[in-house]
């Protein structure tokens, strides 16, 4: 069924007015996907060579409030 539709697509371009509109939209979908594709891929490279560099050491937010607060209460006591 993929042989038959590409086939069919080729013989479209080379012998259809639209060919060269067709073409390019297919070498266009195609590095949108590729382009989208290899920049989540440096994304996540990225974000774990971060991570990896912090360690433990990388805390959210609401980890470093609640370990404050603890601290405050301990103080407290």
């Amino acid at each position: 069924m993929a042989l038959i539709m590409v086939l069919s697509l080729f013989l479209a371009v080379i012998c259809g007015d639209y060919g060269p509109w067709y073409f390019a939209w297919l070498v266009g979908t195609t590095m949108i996907v590729l382009i989208a594709a290899a920049g989540a891929v440096m994304f996540d490279k990225q974000e774990e060579e971060q991570q990896a560099q912090m360690g433990c050491q990388h805390a959210t937010i609401v980890e470093t409030v609640m370990f404050v607060d603890n601290r405050e209460e301990e103080r407290q006591r």
